[in-house]
């Protein structure tokens, strides 16, 4: 192995850790908080930050207990997208992730052509978002070209999310 390729290495591997040390401080805001709108937005400004991501939202099941996610924390998303955006579970990318209760990482060159948008995004990490084992929502982030989601995006997120 050349020493380049190790330094490589090295760095991506710093970055991850970096990344991970994020995740930490910002579980120990999140246990700061009162307001569920401030926590919200609190949670998808640090999902964005700490995936690079260019985009992101939270949905909540609302009513608590029913079928219908609905956008509650949004963050450079114009809004007639938010005020659209409306998915009962099994429905949509939310909506499968919400019914499955895992995570989905879709790659550009990989997504299905029926779940594109018109928006310039690239990669795509959805994951429900659950509070002492139930299910009360899904956050999903949006990247453009210039950042790539991986595997290891999908872990951290879903790390992230299991309050």
């Amino acid at each position: 192995m050349a020493g380049g390729e190790r330094r490589g290495g090295e760095d991506l591997y710093r970055e991850k850790i970096k990344e991970l040390d994020l995740v930490w401080r910002l579980n120990e805001q999140i246990m700061s908080f009162t307001s569920q709108d401030e926590l919200l937005r609190r949670i998808l400004e640090g999902s964005v930050e700490v995936m690079g991501a260019s985009s992101g939202s939270i949905m909540l099941i609302d009513p608590p207990g029913g079928d219908t996610l609905r956008v509650r924390a949004s963050l450079g998303l114009r809004r007639e997208v938010v005020e659209k955006a409306e998915r009962r579970v099994g429905e949509g990318i939310a909506g499968l992730v919400a019914e499955r209760r895992e995570g989905m990482l879709l790659l550009d060159d990989l997504m299905d052509p029926r779940l594109r948008t018109r928006r310039k995004v690239s990669d795509a990490l959805s994951v429900p978002i659950v509070e002492e084992g139930e299910l009360i929502g899904v956050l999903n982030l949006n990247t453009r070209r210039d950042r790539a989601f991986d595997e290891f995006d999908l872990f951290l997120l879903n790390a992230l999310t299991r309050l």
